[in-house]
């Protein structure tokens, strides 16, 4: 037995006791019923394949970021897969890549692999996948995906600064149209003044 099928059959023994114990303390069982559920529990990790120990852990991928532009360095992390397999992983479907064609799975069936979205991706909702049974997939053939947004890119002129409206845009004053404003605004002055002296 491989040190990983072995890691597997003992997760699957401690979780089958453990249910034992739960049902023990549930309805009442006593010291002989508890040792026949946990026996019982024992000869059938022994005995599963390792398939059928990973079918109540099904396999999860996980990718951050979760959206940005085509290009964008992704870190994929998976796990429940079957332990020291190949995962091939890609963008809604098989060819092209990400990777060689992907990671391999550790002895617990997890995997961490740094990838980027490939230039090409359309903009949109798309599938970022894991799959083992590299390269038909018919054989032991397990997938799991998450979804990833590409972005729109920024185009050159929603990132440029805003032009001013030519109509907003206030025309600098000329030398002579100031003074001209000055005369006007001493002869308004001068007016009143002359006015206010004048009456009683």
């Amino acid at each position: 037995m491989r040190p990983c099928e072995a890691s597997v059959r003992l997760t699957g023994v401690v979780t089958l006791i453990w249910r034992a114990e739960m049902a023990r303390r549930t309805a009442g069982f006593g010291g002989f019923r508890a040792f026949l559920v946990a026996g019982f529990a024992l000869v059938t990790v022994a005995i599963a394949p390792p398939q059928a120990l990973h079918a109540a852990n099904p396999p999860l991928i996980a990718v951050d970021p979760s959206h940005g532009i085509a290009g964008t360095k992704l870190v994929i992390a998976g796990s429940g897969f079957p332990p020291d397999q190949l995962v091939a992983l890609y963008v809604d479907r098989p060819v092209p890549y990400l990777g060689t064609p992907g990671a391999r799975s550790d002895e617990i069936g997890a995997f961490q692999a740094h990838v980027s979205v490939p230039l090409e991706t359309e903009t949109g909702v798309h599938q970022i996948c894991g799959q083992t049974g590299y390269p038909d997939f018919t054989v032991n053939s397990v997938k799991a995906c998450a979804p990833f947004v590409v972005d729109a890119k920024a185009s050159p002129e929603s990132t440029a600064g805003a032009t001013p409206s030519p109509a907003l845009i206030s025309p600098p004053l000329s030398v002579p149209a100031v003074l001209a404003a000055m005369v006007v605004l001493l002869a308004l002055v001068g007016g009143l003044w002359f006015i206010t002296r004048r009456s009683p």
